[in-house]
């Protein structure tokens, strides 16, 4: 089935039909290999998306070497009253990253310097989904308009991730990203990267 990606960007009873249609999808696999073209649909160059609990994580990027760890670094500065499975999304701006200028600038390098993430708290279990583009600043219309369909694909995005990791699926997409998936110790991705990686 395709997800009729168009749909999400323009709301009212067209964004009703696209969450009914992103609730067919129930195979992980599926989902992230909808990532790059919904990225695209909401006008953003990268995405990534990140699932961890105590036994299994799985990572789906096109983030540039260095970019995960940005993103959880920005996650990890969220205030602990904000861990609440329904959250607002962090907005992508030096803020994210409050007292650490260095991170902002390696963020920069990357071309990490528009867009928002949508962190989702669910017990031990933690996802995120980050949509991030290189020029043209998200405005506060943009960000309403784009904000439901974002969390809407994150806790889809979630649910699946839960489910895939109870029956211990594994999967490589084929979309140009780095997925892992199995027990979380010794699972890391390569593509993490280090606070001081920058590019070429």
């Amino acid at each position: 089935m395709q997800l009729r990606l168009g749909k999400f960007v323009h709301g009212g009873s067209m964004f009703n039909t696209a969450a009914r249609d992103l609730a067919l999808l129930h195979e992980l696999p599926a989902l992230l290999n909808t990532l790059p073209a919904f990225g695209e649909a909401l006008g953003f160059h990268f995405y990534s998306f990140s699932y961890s609990s105590p036994t299994h994580e799985v990572y789906a990027s096109n983030l540039l070497s260095g970019g995960r760890w940005l993103i959880q670094a920005a996650l990890e500065a969220k205030p602990h009253h904000d861990h609440q499975y329904s959250c607002p999304p962090v907005l992508w701006t030096d803020k994210a990253l409050p007292g650490r200028p260095h991170l902002w600038d390696v963020a920069q390098e990357l071309g990490m310097r528009h867009g928002l993430i949508q962190p989702i708290y669910d017990g031990e279990l933690q996802s995120s989904l980050t949509f991030l583009r290189p020029h043209v600043s998200l405005s506060t219309q943009e960000l309403y308009q784009k904000a439901a369909q974002i969390m809407l694909l994150g806790d889809h995005l979630h649910r699946a991730a839960v489910c895939s990791a109870a029956v211990g699926g594994g999967h490589a997409p084929s979309a140009p990203s780095h997925t892992v998936q199995g027990p979380a110790a010794g699972s890391r991705s390569s593509a993490a990267g280090t606070p001081g990686t920058r590019r070429a």
